[in-house]
């Protein structure tokens, strides 16, 4: 495979621009101007990578050409968040868990803030049948965000897989006051119903 080459365009050109004259004119905030400059760096990571993989003409479904790929950029830049989690998903899509799970938590460690890559290792860990490992990553979403439909689905459907089923439906119930339209919540919990009530005859 042909080494990527970093691109700088002309979004990135801009911002660049942006940061210099944010922090010229607003220098005695430092702390404004780390965040715009880590907010810039974000910018140009995920545009790089962007850019690169479509130069790659990776194909949807090849998984072993998109790890190829992701790991070229990851090893020009080893904190790219956004090479990080794609390469991760690519792993749990080819069913290499431990790598993803690896990969998710690099990407988390680098991007603290962006909370939604604890939905991609909670579900790795589902798949590998870690079960407390992945409500422990739901509920660390559920703290920020109380009311996240996906993580009170997610945790539910992993307190079923535990036979916690009276916790198993306080999620989901939860979950669909937040999506009251929801198939496979109203789904799941029906079936976390029966599987309660078969325990109790």
């Amino acid at each position: 495979m042909t080494k990527p080459r970093i691109i700088f365009n002309i979004a990135g050109l801009v911002l660049l621009i942006a940061f210099f004259y944010y922090c010229a004119r607003y220098s005695e905030g430092l702390d404004e101007c780390t965040e715009a400059k880590h907010q810039l760096q974000n910018s140009l990571d995920e545009a790089n990578t962007k850019i690169a993989i479509k130069e790659f003409a990776i194909e949807e479904k090849n998984y072993d050409q998109q790890i190829e790929g992701y790991t070229a950029l990851i090893n020009i830049k080893p904190d790219n968040y956004y090479a990080l989690r794609e390469r991760g998903i690519a792993y749990y899509k080819k069913g290499n868990y431990d790598e993803a799970i690896e990969d998710f938590s690099a990407a988390f460690k680098i991007e603290p803030r962006r909370i939604g890559i604890l939905l991609f290792r909670g579900g790795t860990y589902f798949k590998k049948g870690n079960y407390d490992e992945a409500i422990e990553d739901y509920t660390a979403i559920l703290k920020i965000i109380p009311n996240d439909y996906s993580a009170l689905y997610y945790r539910g459907r992993t307190y079923y897989k535990k036979g916690d089923y009276d916790k198993a439906i306080e999620d989901l119930e939860a979950a669909l006051k937040n999506d009251p339209n929801n198939t496979d919540a109203k789904q799941l919990l029906e079936e976390v119903r029966q599987a309660k009530a078969g325990v109790k005859e």
